[in-house]
C-alpha cells in the first residue's frame, strides 16, 4: 500500500512539473492561455524505469489520423469499429478528435518501442487537465472509459 501511495505521490508531482513547464515555455514563446491555443491536458505514461511526458495537442489537424500506418492510428480505428453510431453504423469519431495527450503519449512510444506493443508492458498511464482559468490541474480518467468513445 506505501508503494502505490509513493507512486501516486510521485506522478502527481512529475504532472505538476510537466504542466508548469509547459506553461513556462508558452509564457516564453507568448502564446496567449486559452481554449483554443492551451494543451490543457498533461499525461505520464510509465512502464518498467522509462517515462513519457506528453501534453494533449491544439490546431486544426489531427497528428493521430494524419498518418494511416501507425500503431496508435490503427488503434483508434479498431475502437471505431467498435463503437459504430446510430442505426445507419456510421463512424464514431474520437471525442477529441484523437488530440488527447494518452494517444501523443503513445505516438511517442511507438517511435521509440518499434515493435514492442504497448499493451504487454504493464504500463501505468494518467491525465490532468486544466480548465481555462488559473486553477491548478486537476486528475481525470483515462480518454475511452465507461464504455464511450474518448469520454
Amino acid at each position: 500500500m506505501q508503494a502505490l501511495l509513493m507512486q501516486a505521490l510521485l506522478m502527481q508531482a512529475l504532472f505538476m512539473r510537466a504542466y508548469q513547464e509547459m506553461a513556462d515555455d508558452m509564457r516564453q514563446y507568448q502564446i496567449t492561455r486559452n481554449g483554443k491555443n492551451t494543451p490543457l491536458a498533461m499525461t505520464i505514461l510509465a512502464w518498467d524505469k522509462e517515462i513519457i511526458l506528453a501534453s494533449s495537442q491544439k490546431g486544426p489537424n489531427s497528428f493521430s489520423y494524419g498518418f494511416a500506418d501507425t500503431e496508435v492510428r490503427l488503434a483508434l480505428q479498431r475502437c471505431h469499429d467498435s463503437h459504430r453510431e446510430g442505426p445507419s453504423g456510421a463512424d464514431a469519431r474520437h471525442k477529441m478528435q484523437g488530440k488527447c495527450g494518452e494517444e501523443m503519449a503513445s505516438h511517442l512510444y511507438y517511435l521509440f518501442n518499434k515493435g514492442r506493443p504497448l499493451g504487454t508492458r504493464g504500463a501505468v498511464v494518467g491525465t490532468m487537465v486544466a480548465d481555462n482559468t488559473n486553477d491548478p490541474p486537476e486528475a481525470t480518467d483515462p480518454c475511452g472509459v465507461d464504455g464511450e468513445v474518448g469520454s
